[in-house]
């Protein structure tokens, strides 16, 4: 007989019972985990996102508590361009425009001719070169064309910055806390745009403007309706084309005699995948939610559908931040014939310099920080 063999003859007997509660157990601690896991992959909220792929409901995706200007988080767009609004500001990410103090973002215009003097916006050249993060190559370069049937250099530098390469999601519950700046034609704007533009250039692809506002203390239109610091919009924009751009059909309005640039609020968005609710300081402000047909049947759009069946398109794609704050614009977000007047019209080919002219009236009404657009937090949770 081997030592081996006597080894385990010598061992005592074991009972079938004590062979199988272990087995037993180890079965149901299996079946455990797999219904676990099943419950788990059924709770699963319906927001994605760029950092993971999926996530738990009321789960915290993004918060951004301002504790610093983060370059792994914003990216600062630099560019002449006033983009398609005709704009006065070049965007630059110099500290004086953007920065962050006792955790509250300020993004703040100021003149160019602080920077480079007067003169040179009559007969100066602005080169960004390959700082410049217009992928057209537009806004990369200006010259001024003063005197020769063009335009002065843009009077103003301001800021813009996004999130485009490390942060966007599809679906969720987003807070920013703001305070909004006061001063005459400054436009500020905290807003969404998708990341791969999966329909098309805008507005194929969709907009959602959580916020924008202008920052006159006084703006009155013919109408009589205050639009300036004391209203704020949040809107969506879906279309076919420029022209069919049906913004109006998702477009909410609030206005406070205090003026928003006078304290910080709650600016808030729920973007499931049935409607887009709006929501300031935890109060709904409106809500869209499509028809069956989506927002291809609520824009009455004919011809080739541009987008999918799910009745979301094409707001059922990831979107990125964009925080900004522009002025002035001949797109007619500063309408024509308000009180007082604004010192361009649309269109013209002097714009920026009748804007500047006019420097003594609108100036004045610039408030050093108080015209800054001041981010507190924002904060995104899964669904």
């Amino acid at each position: 007989m081997s030592k081996f063999f006597a080894l385990i003859t010598q061992q005592p007997t074991v009972s079938l019972l004590t062979i199988a509660v272990p087995v037993l157990l180890l079965l149901i601690s299996q079946v455990d985990a797999q219904q676990s896991r099943r419950v788990r992959e059924r709770s699963w909220s319906s927001t994605v996102s760029m950092v993971q792929r999926r996530h738990q409901p009321g789960e915290l995706i993004f918060a951004e508590e301002f504790h610093t200007l983060d370059p792994n988080i914003w990216e600062h767009e630099i560019t002449m361009a006033g983009k398609t609004n005709g704009e006065f500001q070049m965007y630059d990410d110099d500290p004086i425009n953007s920065y962050v103090r006792n955790g509250i973002l300020y993004i703040k215009p100021t003149t160019t001719a602080t920077k480079f003097g007067e003169k040179f916006l009559e007969d100066g050249t602005v080169d960004f070169g390959t700082r410049c993060t217009d992928a057209t190559g537009v806004g990369c370069q200006m010259r001024a064309k003063r005197g020769s049937g063009g335009d002065i250099i843009s009077p103003i530098v301001s800021a813009r910055m996004n999130t485009r390469s490390v942060f966007g999601f599809r679906y969720g519950h987003m807070e920013i806390r703001a305070k909004l700046p006061v001063g005459d034609w400054i436009w500020p704007a905290i807003w969404l745009m998708p990341q791969a533009n999966r329909y098309g250039m805008w507005p194929q692809s969709g907009e959602i403007d959580i916020m924008e506002s202008r920052g006159n203390r006084v703006l009155v239109t013919p109408a009589g309706e205050d639009i300036g610091c004391n209203q704020f919009g949040s809107t969506l924009h879906f279309g076919i084309n420029r022209t069919t751009d049906m913004w109006r059909l998702a477009h909410f309005k609030r206005n406070d005699p205090a003026g928003f640039h006078s304290k910080f609020h709650n600016y808030g968005l729920i973007w499931t995948p049935d409607q887009f609710i709006f929501t300031l300081d935890d109060e709904i402000m409106g809500t869209i939610t499509p028809p069956p047909g989506g927002f291809w049947e609520m824009g009455n759009f004919t011809g080739p559908k541009l987008w999918d069946n799910n009745k979301m398109s094409p707001f059922n794609q990831p979107f990125y931040i964009i925080l900004n704050v522009a002025v002035g614009g001949d797109s007619g977000y500063f309408p024509e014939n308000t009180k007082p007047p604004k010192p361009w019209k649309n269109g013209s080919p002097t714009a920026r310099e009748d804007f500047w002219s006019s420097r003594s009236e609108w100036l004045p009404t610039w408030d050093a920080e108080n015209s800054a657009l001041q981010l507190d937090y924002i904060r995104i949770w899964a669904l």
